[in-house]
């Protein structure tokens, strides 16, 4: 930080604004050209990358990890190759001529809680069929309340 990142702080092209919660967090991203995710390693998740979508805010990083399965290349962020910095920054520039709310429309089609927890009960049911039982499982509103044993 000190040698590499604090130098390039100017208060006017580089700010530093610390660590944010809640509104103030979602106001930051939501006013962003883009959330960027130069990610170096297979990253099994992407809350932080729904997350942006959600608030409005393209994707661009790396072609690598989670980013490629929550990440329409070309539509709601930009992707490059592992390692290629010149082309993230180029993508980082071009993510303005992406519209935030194709970012919402997918987000809210793709991540809403609702829409997630169908998607893994989905999953459990072709694992379960995998492992010889039949059965589908069901949702605890459908058996009462109760959890499937």
């Amino acid at each position: 930080w000190k040698q590499e990142v604090a130098p390039l702080v100017d208060g006017r092209r580089v700010t530093w604004v610390g660590t944010l919660h809640g509104a103030e967090r979602d106001r930051l991203v939501a006013t962003a050209s883009a959330a960027l995710f130069p990610i170096d390693w297979n990253e099994p998740g992407g809350t932080a990358v729904t997350e942006a979508l959600a608030l409005g805010t393209p994707v661009v990083g790396y072609r690598r990890g989670c980013l490629p399965e929550l990440v329409e290349h070309g539509r709601t962020g930009l992707l490059v190759a592992p390692g290629d910095e010149d082309a993230l920054a180029e993508a980082t520039v071009r993510a303005t001529e992406l519209d935030p709310q194709d970012c919402r429309r997918e987000a809210a089609r793709r991540f809403t809680p609702a829409r997630m927890a169908a998607r893994y009960l989905r999953l459990y049911d072709q694992l379960q069929r995998r492992a010889g039982h039949p059965a589908p499982l069901r949702s605890a509103r459908a058996m009462g309340g109760r959890t499937p044993s």
